[in-house]
């Protein structure tokens, strides 16, 4: 299949299938230049697809072209069978029709983003990824996503309801290049460990965090008061949000996905706390 929006790449060998997604967020450009990076040098011979198929999608086409993370849905809220048809009538609802199609017969998937706020780059992943996600050498490993139904209705899970092994990637915040960098290397990483490219790097063990709380926005007097940065580490009883309430973290721990709350809404999220494990 090839309608310059999804790329297919059969070997003509046995070996597994893979579905690497970009673009989901249409703000987040690094996973469709390292999707099409890689293309590139495929096409060119630079790399040679040993064994199985590899299928490459961009996700949310008009909000893309945009540059907006999404048109009327967060594309990655809205992946799920059940009650699927109540975003009928969404800019994303086709397009997740389509995409929904290609997770059929496929034994892995990697779904490429960036975050708003700077960071090293890390892996999203589900207990049964884990042993997958620890061999790919990604700065942090973070889990237990799953675990908030506010975010539910994304890629990765979506996939892991299939049968797949799963994984999200954050290279690093969006406008930096090093996303890119990091996004076009994950790619070559994970088809290097599933045998089919020739791709040698080197390995390096991630610091595992465990997702344990989420905060929303409660009112507009809401600050956070650490530094607005993936993995700042944050101790115990520290202020963590300050205004009409005051809020101290429960534990030591790191914050994930922060944002500042003047550039969201009320009920948005402000930040993810996690456990070292």
């Amino acid at each position: 299949m090839n309608d310059n929006t999804v790329f297919e790449f059969d070997s003509g060998n046995p070996g597994p299938s893979i579905l690497i997604f970009g673009g989901i967020h249409g703000n987040e450009h690094c996973g469709v230049k390292a999707i099409k990076m890689f293309m590139k040098n495929l096409n060119s011979g630079r790399f040679t697809l040993l064994n199985g198929k590899v299928t490459f999608a961009f996700g949310n086409i008009p909000a893309l072209e945009q540059n907006v993370r999404f048109i009327d849905k967060d594309m990655n809220r809205i992946f799920v069978d059940d009650n699927f048809d109540e975003f009928k009538g969404s800019s994303e609802y086709e397009r997740v029709s389509l995409l929904k199609t290609l997770f059929e017969g496929k034994d892995a998937f990697l779904d490429l983003h960036s975050a708003k706020s700077p960071c090293l780059d890390f892996l999203i992943s589900e207990e049964e990824s884990l042993i997958l996600a620890s061999e790919l050498s990604a700065s942090f490993i973070v889990t237990g996503w799953k675990n908030f139904s506010e975010v539910a209705g994304d890629t990765e899970n979506y996939a892991l309801g299939k049968g797949l092994k799963a994984l999200t990637y954050e290279g690093g915040q969006h406008d930096d290049m090093i996303s890119v960098e990091n996004s076009y290397s994950m790619i070559l990483k994970f088809l290097s460990v599933h045998g089919m490219i020739n791709y040698t790097f080197v390995k390096r063990e991630a610091k595992v965090l465990n997702l344990k709380t989420l905060y929303l926005k409660a009112s507009e007097s809401d600050s956070l008061i650490p530094k607005i940065e993936n993995f700042t580490f944050v101790k115990k009883d520290e202020l963590l949000i300050d205004g009409d309430r005051q809020v101290r973290a429960p534990f030591d721990c790191y914050l994930v996905f922060p944002c500042d709350p003047n550039g969201i809404k009320i009920g948005e999220t402000i930040c993810f706390l996690a456990e070292l494990i």
